[in-house]
């Protein structure tokens, strides 16, 4: 009995690591000793900011209940893990979407001399942020003098370089345009996803930007966010897609547009959308609104950015496209058609810039390949939630 115990240890632990995310360290608790933080306030009294409450339309809480998913943050003795367990979606209770509470409590800006950084040290599917870690080096020549880490996981996908990336860099876009020297380290993007440097310079960004892949790098100087209690994926502060969203945005004189994003892409598109289209001319109309259709397949993001701006009505399927809301003006309302199995949604991203977010929940499974049907009753549905809420 006695040998096999640590066997049997070893297989406790393997399974407990794929049924709960571990977080892991990436930076030594010797070398986080010798950080310099520093004297950083990017928000201030930003514990005020709370995000904007979702609107639940009643004849559909019954359905948002069956809404459910594999994976989300688990509150355990007083602490939160990454689990993969099935959980409901809605936590009407906790205000609390997709297992996605805010973790993050407190984020410092710090400073690490002489060191080697190794990107892609840390699985991507781990619970932790960074994807990196360091080590301390004392070398002759360095690859850079000045450079900021950014390689957080998932950051060379749109949809997560945008949730759990882009806030953090708009964040921190005084401090990087008074130390234009520091060099921005950042995984290097898919081949997908083409626009990466054009967002960060739709910031007002104009640091050098270095694609890191496995290759150790030496560094003088290392700039990096302190994420307390611990650099948790998905769980950013509300503050942080506020000032996203503010930086992004366009200022404009009206919002009389009510805008349609479409997909053409393997799963979730639309099989009646002539019928949708129809019927979204006619309720423009009646609201002295005009329509405009996005195709998220080859829309740019000055297409996003000048329509959403404008926006008083946003719908779409859930997919990648919706992270452009991030444009949107906060007054916008946004339906956004949900799957009631494995359920996927912006509403998070959404909220947290002000944004109304409004979950349709429709009985189909996230990646299934049949287009899906949008039915009339659906759509007039809608129109009652739209004035409803206007007349709040």
């Amino acid at each position: 009995m006695t040998i096999f115990a640590p066997f049997k240890a070893a297989q406790i632990a393997f399974f407990a690591r794929l049924r709960l995310g571990v977080y892991t360290k990436s930076i030594p608790e010797s070398i986080a000793k010798s950080k310099e933080i520093l004297n950083w306030t990017p928000f201030k009294n930003s514990n005020n900011l709370q995000a904007r409450s979702p609107y639940f339309y009643k004849p559909w809480i019954s359905e948002l209940k069956k809404c459910h998913k594999n994976g989300g943050y688990r509150n355990l003795f007083g602490k939160f893990y990454w689990s993969h367990r099935k959980l409901q979606y809605f936590d009407f209770k906790n205000n609390t979407y997709g297992g996605i509470p805010e973790v993050i409590t407190e984020v410092l800006l710090c400073k690490l001399s002489n060191i080697k950084y190794t990107p892609n040290a840390i699985r991507h599917n781990d619970v932790s942020k960074y994807t990196f870690k360091v080590q301390k080096n004392a070398p002759i020549k360095y690859d850079f003098e000045d450079a900021i880490a950014f390689n957080f996981g998932g950051a060379n996908f749109f949809q997560h370089f945008v949730q759990d990336c882009l806030p953090v860099i708009a964040s921190a876009k005084d401090f990087l345009k008074t130390h234009s020297k520091i060099t921005l380290l950042l995984p290097k993007p898919y081949k997908n996803f083409m626009g990466r440097n054009e967002l960060i310079s739709m910031l007002g960004i104009t640091n050098s930007i270095f694609d890191t892949e496995h290759k150790p790098l030496l560094i003088k100087n290392l700039y990096y966010f302190d994420f307390k209690p611990f650099p948790a994926k998905y769980a950013l502060p509300t503050v942080y897609y506020k000032k996203l969203n503010q930086e992004l945005k366009l200022n404009v004189e009206e919002q009389n547009k009510v805008v349609l994003i479409t997909r053409n892409e393997r799963t979730r598109n639309i099989k009646n959308i002539d019928q949708v289209i129809l019927f979204l001319e006619n309720f423009s109309r009646s609201k002295n609104l005009d329509l405009v259709v996005i195709n998220s397949s080859t829309a740019t993001f000055f297409d996003y950015q000048s329509n959403l701006a404008s926006a008083k009505v946003i719908i779409s399927m859930h997919g990648g496209a919706c992270l452009n809301l991030m444009f949107a003006n906060t007054d916008a309302v946004f339906f956004e058609f949900l799957p009631i199995s494995g359920t996927d949604s912006t509403i998070d991203f959404v909220r947290k810039m002000g944004i109304l977010a409004v979950p349709v929940p429709l009985d189909f499974v996230k990646n299934q390949t049949d287009p899906i049907t949008i039915s009339h009753k659906t759509l007039t549905e809608i129109e009652k939630i739209y004035n409803e809420i206007n007349l709040k």
